[in-house]
């Protein structure tokens, strides 16, 4: 299976320190799929206030670890939630993020050895 995330610039900007990595990933585990079950809320909700507060929050760590293919998407979701004009394809959006996270974030845990409750 593909690696879904990339810390090569993680390394390069922290001199190789694997535990500091390693502890950027375990505030990634941790924090994103909160921020997700949110953005997911917020989709359900028309809420789109909060649904654009979520994708920015969410668009940095993505960013961070150079999540495949959510870079553009995100972008998306959060430009279109900010607007307040979803277009027919934001669902599909979520559900891209949601995917993509949810592999990102079990391909860490298990690439760091990070369990949780």
């Amino acid at each position: 299976m593909q690696k879904l995330y990339d810390t090569k610039n993680l390394l390069d900007t922290h001199q190789g320190d694997t535990e500091f990595i390693k502890h950027i990933a375990r505030l990634f585990i941790q924090h994103m799929p909160v921020m997700l079950a949110e953005l997911k809320k917020a989709f359900a909700d028309r809420d789109w206030q909060n649904m654009y507060f979520y994708a920015h929050k969410m668009k940095a760590s993505i960013d961070l670890f150079a999540v495949t293919g959510l870079a553009e998407t995100i972008r998306a979701v959060e430009q279109q939630a900010k607007a307040g004009v979803p277009a027919d394809n934001l669902g599909q959006l979520v559900a891209d993020v949601d995917r993509v996270i949810t592999e990102c974030v079990g391909q860490m845990k298990e690439e760091y050895e990070i369990v949780t409750e």
